[in-house]
């Protein structure tokens, strides 16, 4: 637990209390950096008219590749052990509902 959330815990007596406006203190402030990074002004790009190829060429494909396959593959895994997880724990769920109910995962027609 942080400073700020073990001051508020000491002052309102509870742990909960003090993480929870630990969070909502912190959810403001970052409301509020909002302010400083709309008061940015900068002058408009230059923008230059380049054909696509010329587009293509000047991007570094290896180190995008390098830089997004590994999220690539994360992200697969991760939506095939949660799909998975989820389907496991429905099975769980109705095991330990009832022992005289069938335990199959697939509701009753």
């Amino acid at each position: 637990m942080g400073f700020a959330a073990r001051r508020v815990a000491a002052h309102f007596g509870s742990e909960l209390l003090g993480m929870r406006y630990a969070l909502l203190g912190t959810a403001a402030l970052t409301v509020l950096a909002i302010i400083p990074f709309a008061r940015i002004r900068s002058a408009p790009p230059a923008v230059e008219r380049r054909r696509f190829i010329e587009y293509l060429m000047a991007r570094d494909f290896r180190l995008l590749w390098k830089l997004t396959f590994p999220g690539f593959l994360v992200g697969c895994g991760a939506g095939l052990t949660i799909r998975s997880s989820t389907s496991i724990f429905a099975i769980a769920s109705t095991r330990t509902r009832s022992k005289s109910e069938p335990t199959s995962p697939f509701p009753r027609s």
